[in-house]
């Protein structure tokens, strides 16, 4: 299994489990991030799913597509602005351990995004 197969395994198996944990215990995620309602994760995790299915397709193939590759990176740097400007300006009041959450996510997503930036430019 080559660099970027690698990668993408790492982004499709943290994916998958973090949409495990979002669909499986939405209620007690929300709840010890400080947001009463769970739909928010639920509504995450279905999106993580379909993510998860789409990094599964790209690294069953021969070669992953490097056009596809690129796009999976452009939505991993998406997902860190993303948790960034939630950390900046708050659409609920978090509790320490949700912002906690979300930071380590972001890092974790943003450091797979790295390891597949180094692998894409290793193809050239």
């Amino acid at each position: 299994m080559n660099n970027l197969k690698r990668a993408l395994t790492a982004n499709a198996l943290f994916s998958g489990t973090s949409a495990t944990v979002a669909l499986v215990f939405a209620n007690e995620v929300a709840f010890w991030r400080g947001v009463p309602n769970a739909w928010m994760l639920r509504f995450i995790g279905i999106g993580l799913s379909v993510f998860c299915i789409g990094l599964t397709l790209l690294i069953r193939q021969a070669r992953p597509n490097p056009k596809l590759a690129w796009t999976i990176v452009f939505q991993d740097l998406l997902w860190v602005l993303g948790s960034s400007l939630i950390l900046l300006f708050p659409p609920a009041d978090f509790s320490v351990g949700g912002k906690l959450l979300i930071a380590v996510i972001a890092l974790i997503v943003g450091l797979l995004a790295l390891w597949q930036i180094m692998a894409l430019r290793k193809l050239k």
